[in-house]
């Protein structure tokens, strides 16, 4: 009797630690499992913050759009370029068209310092008929190596004053912002005229 009492006791004592031991394996586990998440979660958010900063860096950052017609100047800051304009998303296309040729805009360039361009801007002002131009103000924007795309700084569309049927896209150097680049655009004023009436109406109610 004794023999089996001691027996028992034996197997009860193993069942014992056995079972604590059960007990601290699953906290263990239960522990790694929720540092694992942990370190899962950090790493995304790394990662995530990393990609927005990443895709943050190569976008374009339209800073403002200057309107004129005639006279009349109007400035639009944000929020209201927030939505991008339609005459800004025309602009872009026009600057990605006139690089590679097409809808009848000349590949040939001319090359202005800002001074000269000054100088065509004033003679736009005193045209008899109406002299229109949108500016758009951008950081400096320089697509990374093997992108489809170009680097430039601002670009403005106006109306050529010495021919007023034309219009001519300016598009600024980001590494020299005194140069300039232009891109005729044949029969493109009576385009760039109503765009701007358009936008003045939607934007200004005028």
């Amino acid at each position: 009797m004794k023999k089996r009492g001691l027996s028992f006791g034996v197997l009860l004592a193993c069942m014992i630690f056995l079972s604590s031991c059960s007990a601290n394996n699953g906290i263990n586990r239960e522990e790694n499992v929720s540092q694992s998440a942990q370190g899962i979660s950090q790493n995304t958010g790394r990662q995530n913050l990393s990609d927005s900063q990443h895709k943050e860096s190569s976008m374009k950052k339209l800073i403002q759009v200057t309107v004129k017609r005639g006279t009349e100047v109007f400035p639009f800051n944000d929020p209201s370029i927030s939505d991008p304009m339609g005459i800004v998303v025309d602009i872009q296309n026009l600057l990605w068209v006139a690089q590679r040729g097409g809808i009848g805009i000349e590949l040939e360039t001319e090359k202005m310092d800002s001074n000269e361009l000054d100088q065509l801007l004033n003679v736009g002002a005193t045209l008899k008929d109406r002299f229109y131009s949108v500016l758009l103000t951008f950081e400096p924007y320089k697509p990374k190596p093997g992108t489809n795309d170009f680097p430039h700084k601002d670009l403005l569309l106006f109306t050529d004053p010495n021919q007023v049927k034309d219009a001519y896209l300016g598009v600024q150097n980001p590494d020299h912002e005194t140069e300039w680049k232009l891109y005729r655009l044949p029969d493109f004023n009576s385009w760039l005229s109503k765009e701007v009436d358009l936008l003045l109406r939607v934007y200004t109610g005028l």
